[in-house]
């Protein structure tokens, strides 16, 4: 989704990797787990506000282009090799 520019809902997975990948109020929104309230009013708010819908869409772009490109992420994965391998 934030390749091309979609605004993302996730929930707040203690212990996973998505809170760093959507960055609440820069890429998308995140809700409270098991909280189907909160994600209700997530949905609604992107639904519903324009303007921070097309902040948010700008926001997931940068974000992939930043951290999640193809490239970016083999740069990572070498170096997380690299480092493994250096222990």
């Amino acid at each position: 989704a934030m390749s091309v520019g979609v605004p993302v809902v996730s929930a707040d997975i203690c212990g996973s990797g998505v809170p760093y990948v959507n960055t609440h109020m820069e890429s998308g929104l995140v809700y409270e787990v098991r909280n189907v309230h909160s994600l209700a009013r997530s949905l609604n708010l992107i639904l519903n506000d324009q303007p921070l819908r097309r902040n948010l869409a700008l926001g997931a772009k940068r974000r992939f282009k930043r951290h999640f490109t193809k490239k970016k992420s083999i740069e990572k994965m070498f170096s997380i090799y690299k480092e493994l391998l250096l222990k």
